[in-house]
């Protein structure tokens, strides 16, 4: 995989105030503006916006956001325009008021969220999404997001088995 900004196996990382506009890539699989392979990431104010490829590509991570300034928006991308979660990857919202919205993006599969888990890594009763704060303005907003096929917000999601989902917003 591709990432204009790309990040392997290190302990730990964090981003924070950063904007990545208008990325693009040559037609390669699995390329995003920000692609994360078997690290921890901790992102706090920030903005992938208008690319012709998915915000966030990711491959056995952990995603940490705090904060209620992070946006996902018009991006374009097959499975999972906004943020793609593969194998046994997973999305924490951490800290008072903290939010992911993901606005316009658009995919064949989940134009927000893509979960693409192995049967072998995923077990039923996992879920992608751990919320560690009470406030109830934290969680997942996902406004005019669309799919060719399935599933507009999010596609791969058995909501039996993700409580959190539960305090997302659609729209």
């Amino acid at each position: 995989g591709i990432g204009i900004l790309q990040l392997l196996s290190s302990a730990s990382v964090t981003i924070t105030n950063t904007v990545i506009d208008q990325s693009t890539s040559p037609n390669v699989p699995y390329t995003a503006s920000l692609a994360i392979y078997s690290t921890t990431v901790t992102m706090e104010n920030i903005t992938l916006s208008n690319g012709r490829i998915p915000g966030i590509l990711t491959f056995n991570a952990l995603l940490i956001f705090k904060g209620p300034d992070n946006f996902l928006t018009n991006n374009t991308g097959y499975k999972g325009a906004g943020m793609g979660l593969h194998e046994n990857s997973h999305l924490q919202l951490s800290g008072p008021n903290s939010r992911v919205t993901f606005t316009r993006n658009r995919a064949d599969f989940g134009g927000g969220i893509f979960l693409g888990r192995s049967e072998t890594l995923f077990s039923l009763s996992d879920c992608f999404l751990e919320l560690i704060s009470t406030n109830s303005s934290s969680g997942l907003y996902f406004i005019n997001n669309s799919a060719k096929i399935v599933g507009a917000d999010i596609y791969g999601l058995s909501s039996e088995t993700c409580n959190d989902i539960s305090r997302s917003v659609f729209n």
